[in-house]
């Protein structure tokens, strides 16, 4: 985007040249605010200035040399050659010292294109939250539930990526600090370069560091229960090496209720199950990266990551069950030994091939290893039920990119991935006939190989995007040494993105995206899972994986006002299936496929910001239209959901912000469940001192208590009602520290391997 006019040529020219050039960091990453000064020879001829990485001019024919200055990097020179060809620029690193500088600037939060959605956190308001979900938060159609939980409204599989590592866990995630944020970017519609099972897109691209930086956080909580979570970070540059390392300390504790009532009106069958959960883990998180910059910027990163919880859940409840001949009662102790120890260790290299094209090749290994020990009492008998599963994956990837004349853009790449799962469950019980059949062993491997082409192409106010993916999944089970699954089946996730450019403000885009959602190992085990004495599940290893398909309209005007509407189609949806088992005395859930849904979209949006307030506001709603066959008749679902959210923020001084946020969801019906509405209204301050180096973060979330989570069921004979209240409704206080000294900045590394961790 040009920022100031060209200022007067010097000679009278009979014609011109088109010049387009793209500046960036060592690292790859746009150069925001630069300067560019077309000579002749050594003469300046004309200059301006430009923001986003992004430059393009029209000169005269006797320009033979590109200049490129900006704050914080040395300047280059460029000999203009063939004119038509894009020209690339590396800035380095240069440190200025200066006595005392003060900048003011005004940036603006949000900006739309399209379906994707960027959030400017460096430089803005944002970077002052006390932590990365408050900051999630505020992107429209995201929610971050009360455990720390990212979704989007309408999407069913939302990833989360850090400087294009896909990240496995909410702890990873929630270490981050907001302070080491540059944007946040939501892309409801993925390139193909995201993998297949990617429904929605958060990529979170971090900042630069001027100095060696070290950060101490601690958070505490107070809800039902309380909760503290310290972190230390360390960055630092050792020549030509980055380290980045964290370790995150958490005593987590909080206090649940729920309850479930299932009734066959038929059979005049009753089940009522309430109980209360408290919950206590102890988890130490902590990665290391580092990453050597060869010549010509070729990069090597080499990374571990790791996690271990040490957990003790506690459950309380009573069930209840009739039938038409008589009535039990049981109240349940259930106290858990529960342990999770993963580990990571990746390696990523990235190297230029030219100026226009370059290679990425990375890989992945990944252990993870969850066991469970819980003691079971019901109506004084015991029960101990022992669960131990491990995982190995591994994953390798190679992408490669290229910048082709006339604004054309290529990028393809390849995947191959290898999963194992072996997992064993033991139940013992002296007196219960059914206690062999909670016993089990399985394995399943699963192989995927993928690849994709992506093409980017401009022509005149036309941005093209067009890709396919392509996945081939091998998959095979062992249950109790009888093979149960055995699958091979090939994906295709095409996808395009057509915008037209009207003017500067202006922008309409029709896209397309196709994905998978594959089910997870313990959804497709024919084991049966113990919940308690009236109430089982079981997998179904004929599960089918569920395909999705969304196209939507576009429109937004400069970023301040959006408006989308789209058709969203899923085929093999999962629904829940309930019958009577072990003589009429129980009732067993098990999943299964319906064929297809069909959804309508439409979503607005509207940004304000007048001096130290800003504000953002969104909303949506949802129109499905289905009909489940069942065995006794067919269900019709229709029924809308809605959802609004508004994001408020008025800045007092430069050291003290306070905001009031607040969201209504009413998700409607989907399949054969039908939630009710709930609201959540929350405010906060930060405040600032000693230059911005020490923070304070208070948040009151939920003050209404009004978030819980209501669902209904009705279908056939059966009629299912499910109630959740959690401790949403906390207080929390952050307390922040940082030290800067010296240079360097933060690492990027790759991961395609945690896909498979969220469906194990």
């Amino acid at each position: 985007m040009l920022l100031c006019f060209f200022g007067s040529v010097t000679c009278n020219v009979l014609s011109q040249n088109n010049v387009v050039g793209k500046v960036t960091q060592s690292d790859g990453s746009p150069v925001e605010y630069f300067t560019v000064r077309f000579l002749a020879d050594t003469t300046s001829i004309t200059s301006g200035s430009f923001i986003g990485g992004q430059f393009s001019a029209v000169v005269p024919t006797n320009v033979n040399v590109v200049e490129i200055s900006a704050w914080g990097f040395e300047s280059e020179r460029r000999i203009l050659k063939a004119t038509g060809d894009t020209l690339y620029f590396s800035l380095v690193n240069h440190q200025h010292e200066l006595d005392e500088v003060n900048v003011v600037a005004s940036k603006k939060n949000l900006t739309v294109d399209g379906t994707t959605f960027t959030l400017a956190v460096e430089g803005t308001s944002l970077a002052e939250l006390a932590n990365i979900n408050d900051v999630l938060y505020r992107v429209p159609m995201l929610m971050v539930n009360e455990n720390n939980e990212v979704s989007m409204f309408g999407k069913d599989n939302v990833v989360v990526y850090v400087n294009n590592r896909r990240i496995k866990d909410k702890k990873e995630l929630n270490s981050l600090n907001p302070q080491t944020v540059k944007e946040v970017k939501l892309i409801s519609s993925p390139e193909a370069r995201y993998d297949a099972d990617a429904d929605a897109v958060i990529s979170i691209t971090t900042k630069d560091y001027n100095g060696t930086e070290v950060t101490l956080r601690n958070t505490a909580t107070k809800g039902r229960l309380f909760s503290d979570a310290a972190n230390a970070m360390l960055n630092m540059r050792i020549g030509a090496t980055n380290i980045h390392a964290d370790y995150t300390f958490t005593a987590s504790n909080d206090k649940s209720f729920e309850g479930s009532s299932i009734a066959n009106i038929s059979d005049k069958q009753e089940y009522d199950d309430g109980g209360k959960t408290e919950s206590k883990y102890i988890d130490h998180s902590y990665s290391i990266v580092g990453e050597h910059t060869f010549s010509n910027d070729n990069r090597l990163s080499l990374q571990f990551v790791g996690w271990n919880d040490r957990g003790t859940p506690k459950v309380d409840a009573c069930q209840e069950y009739f039938n038409n001949q008589d009535s039990s009662f049981v109240v349940t102790h259930r106290k858990t030994a529960d342990d999770a120890d993963h580990y990571d260790i990746g390696a990523a290299y990235d190297f230029k091939l030219d100026e226009k094209s370059g290679i990425s090749v990375s890989a992945n290994s990944t252990i993870h290893r969850v066991a469970t020990n819980s003691d079971i009492i019901e109506n004084l008998q015991s029960h101990n039920y022992d669960f131990d599963s491990k995982y190995y994956a591994f994953d390798a990837q190679v992408d490669y990119q290229f910048s082709a004349v006339n604004k054309l853009g290529i990028e393809a790449g390849g995947k191959v991935s290898v999963v194992s799962n072996e997992s064993k469950s033991a139940f013992c019980s002296g007196n219960k006939e059914l206690g062999a059949l909670f016993s089990y062993e399985y394995k399943f491997v699963e192989r995927i190989l993928g690849a994709y082409l992506n093409l980017d192409k401009t022509i005149g106010f036309l941005d093209v995007n067009s890709g396919l993916r392509v996945e081939y999944t091998d998959f095979d089970g062992d249950h109790n040494r009888n093979n149960v699954v055995d699958t091979t089946y090939f994906t295709f996730a095409p996808n395009f993105k057509l915008t037209l450019n009207l003017d500067d403000i202006n922008k309409w885009s029709l896209a397309y995206r196709s994905n998978i959602s594959r089910p997870s190992f313990n959804n497709l085990s024919p084991s049966i899972r113990y919940d308690n004495a009236f109430y089982y599940r079981r997998g179904n290893p004929s599960l089918l994986p569920t395909i999705t398909s969304n196209i939507i309209l576009s429109w937004n005007k400069g970023s301040k006002f959006w408006m989308n509407i789209g058709y969203r189609h899923k085929r093999n949806a999962t629904i829940y299936q309930y019958s009577e088992v072990d003589g009429g005395n129980a009732i067993e859930a098990i999943l299964s496929n319906h064929r297809h849904m069909h959804f309508i979209l439409a979503s607005a949006g509207y940004s304000f910001s007048k001096g130290r307030f800003q504000s953002s506001n969104s909303i949506s709603v949802t129109k499905p239209f289905a009909k489940v066959r069942l065995y006794n008749g067919v269900y019709k679902i229709d029924r809308c959901a809605y959802y609004f959210k508004t994001i408020n923020d008025y800045k007092i001084n430069k050291h003290f912000t306070v905001n009031a946020d607040f969201i209504y969801n009413d998700f409607g019906e989907t399949l054969l469940e039908r939630k009710e509405a709930m609201y959540n209204l929350s405010v906060g301050a930060t405040v600032f001192l000693l230059d911005r180096c020490l923070a304070f973060s208070f948040v009151a979330n939920d003050i209404l208590d009004s978030y819980t989570f209501k669902d209904h069921r009705e279908f056939g004979s059966y009629k299912v009602d499910h109630r959740y209240d959690p401790d949403n409704t906390y207080v929390r206080l952050t307390m922040r520290y940082q030290f800067r000294y010296g240079k360097t900045k933060k690492i990027k590394s790759v991961d395609i391997n945690s896909q498979t961790v969220e469906r194990m």
